[in-house]
């Protein structure tokens, strides 16, 4: 449901807000600018004053909050790029990390995953913007931390499935937070998440045949 009311919140910031928490429970279809506008207790019109459209708000609200927030996991892996001796136990301890312990509020981070989730699954015009801004560069960089410990026989094709795979656990450990915690009966604290980074660290290696600890 959306969040109550703040009046004392921009007009836009509340639209954006109540966009954002409607889009994720319902996909861009299913909603309304009346149930925005009523959720953001702004008056009808508000939306077409400050966006112009449904259609542009939706993209404002990847663009202004989504987009920054996933954004947010690169700069650890860029520095590793530019250092450009990582070796892969670090690389992958620094993309668990990045993801697992970034400052999203709860909240936030569960509506990030289901929007991301319905416009992979439903796309919209933002798919391809949500590709080619943040998919394709973070997957292409973690290949190239990667690539040279693959060995020079390995394809394109089979660097980007190890790449792919390798990413898909870390974003379940993420975005499956309420599963992971009541399955295991562990919320996520400082423990648990050391916990994860080595297990996730220890199991991508392994199946990328790059390191092997005693069982």
């Amino acid at each position: 449901m959306p969040k109550p009311v703040n009046s004392h919140e921009p007009t836009k910031t509340r639209i954006l807000e109540a966009a954002e928490t409607l889009f994720a429970e319902k996909g861009y279809a299913a909603v309304s600018v009346r149930e925005i506008t009523a959720a953001a207790g702004v008056h009808l019109a508000a939306v077409n004053y400050h966006f112009g459209s449904k259609k542009r708000l939706y993209f404002a609200m990847f663009e202004q909050r989504l987009l920054p927030r996933v954004m947010s996991v690169r700069p650890p892996i860029e520095a590793l790029l530019q250092r450009g001796n990582a070796r892969p136990a670090e690389m992958i301890k620094t993309l668990v990390r990045s993801i697992l312990e970034n400052p999203w509020p709860d909240d936030r981070r569960q509506v990030t995953a289901r929007l991301i989730s319905r416009e992979l699954s439903q796309p919209t015009e933002m798919f391809d913007i949500l590709i080619e801004t943040y998919f394709r560069p973070m997957v292409q960089m973690i290949a190239r931390l990667l690539s040279p410990f693959l060995g020079p026989d390995m394809t394109e094709e089979s660097l980007l499935l190890n790449t792919l795979s390798t990413i898909a656990q870390i974003t379940y450990f993420s975005n499956g937070q309420p599963v992971v915690t009541r399955l295991t009966g562990r919320p996520y604290d400082a423990d648990f998440i050391d916990q994860l980074v080595g297990h996730i660290t220890d199991f991508s290696l392994r199946g990328l045949g790059l390191e092997r600890k005693p069982c």
